[in-house]
């Protein structure tokens, strides 16, 4: 049988997340043999039979050490499950929203949908604003470079604004150099 190992970094607040995922898969008809593991216990002896291309892992998020278990898993082969926050009602107090991706950390495709769940879920807390002038949205240019830990599990150069304000400057006239903007995101370790 495939197994499930589904993997908890030890942070209480997404302790429940993990846990209706690893009870959902066990309740699926998938076959999977799901364990439920400390993330400790894949820092201290790494995946212990797991099969590539048959079993899989799962967790949420990439930080305390879950980073380093994806990355893992990519360089074996084995699938993994990343939860992680969604796009609209993120975080952990309800009512909120994850994304789910298999072997990925973001959704990479477009889908034609139709807009029944943004009228039920979002529609009234992220009305969609009328495209606006620039006169109306003011003239500066904003950067906003992923988190270090972003960096670090995508393998992005470190600070890469720097390289997309060269890049700004090589193409604007020095004049509108002063409209560019880098807005940081708070910063957490990726261990």
């Amino acid at each position: 049988m495939k197994k499930l190992i589904v993997y908890d970094a030890g942070f209480p607040p997404t302790e429940p997340i993990r846990r209706a995922f690893a009870t959902g898969a066990v309740n699926s008809k998938t076959g999977w043999i799901v364990e439920y593991k400390r993330i400790g216990d894949f820092l201290k002896e790494g995946f212990v039979g797991l099969r590539p291309g048959r079993d899989a892992v799962a967790t949420l998020g990439i930080l305390r050490g879950t980073g380093a278990m994806i990355k893992r898993a990519q360089s074996l082969g084995i699938d993994y499950f990343l939860m992680d926050h969604a796009y609209f009602n993120p975080g952990y107090k309800a009512p909120f929203w994850l994304r789910i991706t298999k072997n990925d950390h973001a959704i990479g495709a477009l889908k034609e949908v139709t807009p029944e769940r943004w009228k039920l879920f979002f529609r009234e807390k992220n009305r969609i604003q009328p495209w606006q002038t620039n006169a109306q949205r003011g003239d500066k240019i904003l950067i906003c470079p992923p988190t270090k830990a972003i960096e670090w599990f995508m393998e992005i150069e470190e600070d890469c604004s720097r390289g997309i304000i060269n890049r700004l400057q090589s193409l604007l006239p020095q004049a509108s150099w002063s409209k560019i903007v880098v807005r940081k995101k708070t910063q957490r370790s990726h261990c």
